[in-house]
């Protein structure tokens, strides 16, 4: 028997690129959406999930952006594609 899986919670790793005394610093934080709220919610902090809150065959997918150039994620990325102004262009 096959069985489906079904999307119930979504967070992006955003950032508030105004943050700080000048408006010039970087500052993360998760952006939430869980099925059955009314809407999203942000948290600052490390996202903790236990086993006891999903059932078992609960999955969870971690994507994160790729270089359009040399397609390496962010942090492997070594061939001079400008993340700070993808950043900034993205989250402004």
């Amino acid at each position: 028997m096959k069985v489906e899986y079904c999307q119930i919670l979504i967070a992006e790793l955003k950032v508030n690129i105004y943050d700080g005394p000048k408006c010039d610093q970087h500052r993360k934080y998760w952006n939430m959406y869980a099925e059955g709220d009314k809407q999203d919610d942000d948290y600052e902090g490390d996202l903790t999930m236990t086993m006891e809150e999903f059932p078992p065959g609960t999955k969870i997918v971690v994507t994160t952006p790729q270089c359009p150039e040399c397609f390496m994620i962010q942090t492997e990325c070594k061939c001079g594609f400008n993340w700070k102004e993808w950043i900034e262009g993205k989250y402004s």
